[in-house]
């Protein structure tokens, strides 16, 4: 009796083993490199196609995502964002090291989802961040301009900074990038 129950269990296992490895190899995990960068948790491939979860693209095209649960529906928005960056009268793209007194001004176009606020902030060559002006969105708006004030930022070292521009959608209570500049120190 024991070596029927042994035997019955034996089995079973080695069927559920034979199922895992058919699953693993019909879905392949691969490597996802998007403008040079590596998303974090890759993408899988199943039957020749590759597939990457909505966030993680949504994140990767600097877009924002909305999920209705009631209609099953997820929905990507990318604004349209361009900035840019100025000193007096100056627009540059490259500094030399030390203080600089900048301003950065945004034109935001299409942003089709109801936004709370936006923010614009700068990221280090070591990834450290200093967020630069928050504006709180009173109305809905699709298109407006965002002028930040007057920054004096100390670029320490060389290499490139990020000005990055977030947008917080209604009921998220979280900022998510949808844009940037890069700046290059030397």
């Amino acid at each position: 009796m024991k070596a029927k129950r042994v035997l019955v269990v034996a089995l079973a296992l080695s069927l559920m083993g034979g199922s895992v490895i058919f699953a693993d190899s019909i879905t392949q995990k691969i490597k996802m490199v998007f403008n040079g960068q590596e998303v974090a948790d890759g993408a899988v491939m199943i039957d020749g196609k590759t597939y990457l979860s909505i966030s993680q693209a949504g994140s990767s095209l600097q877009a924002l995502v909305e999920w209705d649960d009631e209609a099953k529906k997820v929905t990507v928005n990318k604004p349209n964002v361009h900035m840019l960056t100025f000193s007096g009268k100056d627009i540059f793209g490259v500094v030399k090291r030390g203080e600089f007194k900048f301003n950065v001004i945004c034109s935001v176009d299409n942003l089709k989802v109801a936004a709370d606020s936006v923010k614009v902030s700068i990221i280090d060559p070591a990834g450290k961040v200093k967020d630069i002006q928050e504006l709180d969105l009173k109305e809905r708006k699709e298109y407006f301009m965002f002028q930040t004030q007057e920054l004096t930022y100390d670029f320490k070292a060389a290499g490139k900074y990020t000005i990055a521009f977030f947008v917080k959608a209604s009921g998220s209570g979280v900022y998510t990038q949808v844009a940037e500049k890069e700046i290059t120190a030397i």
